[in-house]
């Protein structure tokens, strides 16, 4: 299966197969990708999904819509997987991406 997203906040297509080593690609897609890498460390597999985003949140205005995106992408990643956690746990995992990118 593939990871697939796509917004209006990064004009980037990202599009790769779960079973590949996640690389940095340098835009916001960076997001998406370091949720996948936290959950795939927590021991979660990432499942095929074509996520869409599309956001009220001004990107680059302070507003968190960096952290809007990741918790978004981790209730959607979860919920394909068929996976619950405590939200105190979804905040850590989409903390990682917040404070360093690189996946």
């Amino acid at each position: 299966g593939r990871l697939r997203a796509e917004s209006a906040a990064f004009p980037e297509r990202l599009d790769l197969a779960v079973a590949s080593p996640f690389i940095r690609q340098n835009n916001g897609s960076d997001y998406v990708l370091g949720v996948a890498a936290q959950l795939r460390l927590r021991g979660i597999s990432v499942p095929a999904v074509d996520l869409a985003v599309t956001s009220d949140v001004p990107a680059g205005a302070g507003l968190s819509s960096s952290a809007a995106l990741s918790v978004s992408t981790a209730l959607a990643l979860l919920a394909q997987a068929g996976v619950t956690l405590p939200g105190i746990e979804i905040a850590r995992l989409c903390q990682e991406p917040e404070i360093d990118v690189t996946v």
